[in-house]
């Protein structure tokens, strides 16, 4: 299969005053110089474009189209393309769209694929159509069993600012964990900046690599 992943620039509209050609001239460097943190393939196309509606045109030239965002999948519903397909990998309420219009989405004529169990019991009453769970791959060139044996007292956790994640509750339990079990390992991962507040047996890897 030829595969390209599409990249919509919003005109170069953005949160922090900058002017809109240079913010758009930007996206459009890292649209080919990105991902940086993975291997993609040389063989797969990235078009950045100015506007989706700009690149209507060539977005229905396509054989199929992948919808990600909500929002895209407003876009890719008007689309002149024979197979539809409809990445669902989060439940975006109020993110982009409201409550109704989300649910909307979810009874476009479009294939739909969820990612997780919990997305497809969250979605199914909310959908007419069939929900296909399909969870991320995982390269078990790099993920496997190292056949090491784990320390018994040992905790890795995700370090993360959105409040739904709830690090904040997950981090006290393991601070009362510690003062029960005073050999326990403590590995946090995650991109934030570690704060200072944070004691000295908390592990951190900021922006973990796969080796």
């Amino acid at each position: 299969h030829k595969v390209s992943i599409i990249y919509d620039s919003h005109r170069g509209k953005n949160s922090k005053g900058l002017p809109n050609f240079l913010v758009y001239l930007l996206r459009d460097y890292i649209c080919k110089t990105e991902p940086s943190w993975f291997s993609l393939s040389k063989n797969i196309e990235k078009v950045n474009l100015y506007t989706l509606e700009n690149g209507k045109a060539f977005l229905n030239s396509f054989d199929t189209i992948i919808a990600t965002a909500a929002e895209t999948a407003v876009f890719v519903n008007k689309l002149k393309v024979k197979n539809k397909v409809y990445l669902i990998q989060d439940f975006e309420n109020n993110w982009s769209l409201s409550y109704k219009n989300l649910v909307q989405t979810y009874n476009y004529n479009m294939k739909l694929i969820v990612v997780s169990k919990w997305l497809k019991n969250r979605i199914e009453g909310l959908s007419n159509k069939t929900l296909n769970y399909i969870p991320n791959g995982i390269d078990r060139n790099i993920f496997f069993d190292r056949k090491e044996k784990r320390r018994v007292h040992s905790i890795c956790m995700l370090y993360h600012l959105d409040k739904r994640k709830d690090f904040k509750t997950g981090f006290e339990v393991i601070k009362r964990i510690k003062l029960k079990y005073p050999d326990l390992i403590v590995n946090v991962f995650g991109t934030p900046k570690r704060p200072e507040v944070w004691p000295n047996w908390v592990n951190y890897t900021r922006y973990a690599k796969p080796v």
